[in-house]
C-alpha cells in the first residue's frame, strides 16, 4: 500500500512537470526507453538499486548511462537514489502512464474471455464502449479458460461479468435455495 502512495506522489510530480513543459507524450516515451534500458541490462538495474554502491557512484552511472535522456529523467533517477526509493521506479512509471492516459481521456478496459477474441469481436466491443460514452478505449485481452464462455470486463473499479461460469454459479445458487 505504501508503495502505491509513494509511487503516485512521484508520478504526479513528474506528470505536472511534463505537462507544464508540454511534453507528456515525450516524457512517457522517455520513461519507456529507461525501462527498456533496465530490462535489457539487468546488471544496470541491480547496480541502480544496490545500496552497497555509494549513492554518488550510482548517480555518476545514471549521468553516464542516461546522458541522452532529458535532465528531468536523470534528476528523477538521482532523487530516487537520494531518497532510497530506487525500487519504486517501475511503479512510478506505471502510475505516470495512468496519469497520461487519464489526461488524454483514455480508459483501460480489461477483457477476459475463455478463448481468444477475434479482431472483429474486439472492434465490436470497442465500438459498443464508444457508444456508451467511452470513445478512447485501450483493450487488454486475457484468456481465462475457467470462464467457459462469455466475457468479463473490468473498467476502472467496475466489473461486468457476462461469463458462462458465473451464470452457472448463479443458477446453481438459485436451485439450491
Amino acid at each position: 500500500m505504501l508503495e502505491g502512495a509513494v509511487a503516485r506522489r512521484y508520478a504526479r510530480a513528474l506528470f505536472e512537470l511534463a505537462r507544464e513543459k508540454g511534453r507528456l507524450e515525450q516524457a512517457q516515451s522517455e520513461l519507456h526507453q529507461v525501462r527498456g534500458m533496465f530490462s535489457e541490462n539487468p546488471s544496470l538495474q541491480r547496480t541502480f538499486e544496490r545500496r552497497e554502491v555509494a549513492p554518488a557512484d550510482r548517480k555518476a552511472i545514471v549521468d553516464r548511462v542516461f546522458a541522452g535522456q532529458p535532465e528531468y529523467v536523470r534528476n528523477l533517477l538521482k532523487l530516487l537514489i537520494d531518497k532510497r526509493r530506487e525500487g519504486f521506479l517501475a511503479e512510478i512509471m506505471a502510475q505516470f502512464g495512468h496519469l497520461v492516459d487519464e489526461a488524454a481521456g483514455v480508459v483501460e478496459v480489461e477483457v477476459r474471455s475463455a478463448v481468444p477474441l477475434e479482431q472483429g469481436e474486439l472492434e465490436a466491443l470497442r465500438q459498443g464502449l464508444a457508444r456508451s460514452g467511452r470513445p478512447n478505449v485501450r483493450l487488454q485481452a486475457r484468456i481465462e479458460g475457467e470462464l467457459i464462455g462469455g466475457v468479463v470486463l473490468r473498467i476502472g473499479d467496475r466489473l461486468y461479468d457476462g461469463s458462462v461460469s458465473t451464470r452457472l454459479r448463479v443458477l446453481r445458487d438459485r436451485l439450491a435455495r
